[in-house]
């Protein structure tokens, strides 16, 4: 069998593949960091319903 690249993320303790190999039995593996994951990004929503609670004021509603 030819040398078979598969994506995956190191996570700091386990390698998680994102693809199916293409094998059933027992394989040596290589394994080459390329890269770090790039932070992920909030959606515009996710940015909305976390803002959810972020006023804290004891003053009543007229008074802000």
């Amino acid at each position: 069998m030819p040398l078979t690249s598969i994506a995956a993320i190191f996570d700091g303790k386990k390698v998680r593949l994102l693809e199916t190999p293409p094998v059933r039995k027992r394989y040596r593996v290589l394994v080459t960091f390329l890269e770090p994951e790039p932070t992920p990004v909030a959606t515009t929503e996710e940015r909305f319903w976390a803002s959810f609670g972020a006023w804290v004021d004891d003053r009543p509603v007229e008074a802000t």
